[in-house]
């Protein structure tokens, strides 16, 4: 039986060109746990790393775009990550 819990909270935020750092208020298990999508594009996740419940990009997106992280708290919320990207 699925839970609340098994579906990833989403966060969204808007991009500047000075800002490569977003906090996440949200307990991030892992990066295993995120997916993260600018103007619904999936980010590789080779290109960012989590510290400290924040997303750190290695790069700086142009301003203006839409950043969004949804984050699982189990394994069956990873699967949910999963099942939203083959859709």
């Amino acid at each position: 039986m699925e839970t609340i819990q098994d579906y990833p909270s989403s966060y969204t935020y808007v991009t500047t060109q000075n800002q490569n750092v977003y906090y996440i208020p949200a307990e991030v298990l892992g990066k295993q746990y995120i997916k993260v999508t600018i103007n619904n594009i999936i980010v590789n996740h080779n290109t960012y790393d989590v510290i400290n419940n924040s997303l750190v990009l290695f790069f700086k997106p142009l301003d203006g775009l839409v950043l969004q992280v949804k984050v699982a708290s189990s394994v069956k919320g990873i699967a949910q990550l999963d099942y939203e990207t083959s859709q």
